[in-house]
């Protein structure tokens, strides 16, 4: 498990069916961002993917 994280990452995936964008942004023990960008209708899963990557990261020491 990620415990402490001060930095930015970016990634983008592209198939025929699906387009998805996913934005991390933090600084120490301030804030933890989640961006998620979907084509429809994999845009409604926003909440549950941020709940799992919530699970495995966290924000601080």
């Amino acid at each position: 498990m990620l415990l402490s994280m001060t930095g930015y990452g970016e990634a983008h995936y592209r198939s025929d069916t699906l387009t998805l964008g996913i934005e991390l942004r933090a600084l120490n023990n301030r804030y933890l961002k989640i961006s998620l960008r979907a084509t429809e209708p994999y845009n409604l899963l926003e909440p549950e993917f941020e709940k799992v990557v919530r699970q495995v990261v966290r924000r601080g020491t």
